[in-house]
C-alpha cells in the first residue's frame, strides 16, 4: 500500500491549527460563563422573550398595555364619609310696604221694630261697588176684631239714583189671617230684595214698600210696615 502523506506538516500549519482550536474553544467558554448583570435590553433580540421565559407572577399591571388586563369584580361599598359643613344661610328679605285697606265696609240703615213705622229704610254710602240686601215686614189687618175679607198686596223696590240700571222690585201677597193683637186681626208677610250698585260718586240706597192700588183689597183693612232694613257691603269690584 502506498502511504498518503509522505511529508511532515510544517511548523506554520501546526501553529495555525492550534490557534483555530483555541479560538473556537474560547467562544464556547464565553457563551457559558457570562458575567453577572452583563446582558441588557440591547443584547436581547426583539421578540426573543416569550411566555416560557417569563416567571409566573413576576409581571405587574404597569407592564401591560391599556385594556390588556381585564377589570376585576367590583369591591364592597365603602363607609359613608362625614357630613359636610352647613352652608351659610342667606339673609331674610325686607317686608314689603302695607297695601291699601280692602273695600269691605258694611253700611246699614233701618227703622225700629214697632208697627206703624215708616215704609222705607235707606243708607248713604261713598263711591264704590256694593252688594245690597233689604228686608221688612208687611202687616195687613182690620181693627174691628174681624179679619180682612181678602188678601192684601204690596210692592217693594230696592233703588239708588246713582245707578238706576240696577234698581230691583218685588211684589208680595199678604194673607188675611195669621195674627191677632187686641182688636187687630190679619196676616203678616216678610218681604226681601237684593241687588248690586256701582256708585261712581257715592249716593243713597233705599228700600221702599207701598200698598197696592185701592180696590184690590178689603177697603176696611190697612197695610203697615215694620223692621224695614237695608244693608250695603262695599266690594272690590262687580263682575
Amino acid at each position: 500500500m502506498r502511504r498518503l502523506f509522505t511529508r511532515r506538516p510544517s511548523p506554520a500549519l501546526v501553529i495555525s491549527l492550534i490557534a483555530l482550536f483555541v479560538a473556537l474553544g474560547g467562544t464556547g467558554y464565553a457563551a457559558l460563563k457570562l458575567p453577572k448583570n452583563s446582558v441588557g435590553s440591547r443584547q436581547i433580540k426583539t421578540g426573543a422573550v416569550g411566555s416560557s421565559e417569563v416567571k409566573d407572577g413576576s409581571l405587574r399591571r404597569r407592564d401591560f398595555g391599556k385594556g390588556q388586563v381585564p377589570a376585576g369584580p367590583r369591591g364592597a361599598e365603602g363607609p359613608v364619609g362625614p357630613a359636610g359643613a352647613n352652608g351659610t344661610d342667606g339673609s331674610d328679605g325686607h317686608d314689603g310696604t302695607t297695601g291699601p285697606r280692602g273695600p269691605s265696609d258694611a253700611y246699614v240703615g233701618s227703622t225700629s221694630g214697632s208697627q206703624n213705622d215708616s215704609n222705607s229704610a235707606s243708607v248713604t254710602v261713598p263711591a264704590g261697588d256694593y252688594v245690597a240686601a233689604a228686608s221688612g215686614q208687611a202687616l195687613y189687618f182690620r181693627n174691628d176684631s174681624t179679619y180682612p175679607t181678602s188678601e192684601g198686596e204690596t210692592t217693594c223696590a230696592l233703588t239708588s239714583a246713582g245707578d238706576s240700571a240696577h234698581n230691583a222690585g218685588t211684589f208680595a201677597t199678604v194673607p188675611s189671617h195669621g195674627f191677632s193683637i187686641s182688636t187687630q186681626r190679619g196676616g203678616l208677610a216678610t218681604v226681601s230684595q237684593n241687588s248690586v250698585f256701582h256708585l261712581p260718586s257715592g249716593g243713597t240706597i233705599t228700600y221702599t214698600c207701598s200698598n197696592a192700588a185701592a180696590g184690590t183689597q178689603d177697603a176696611a183693612a190697612a197695610i203697615q210696615y215694620a223692621n224695614m232694613r237695608v244693608t250695603a257691603i262695599q266690594v272690590g269690584a262687580l263682575h
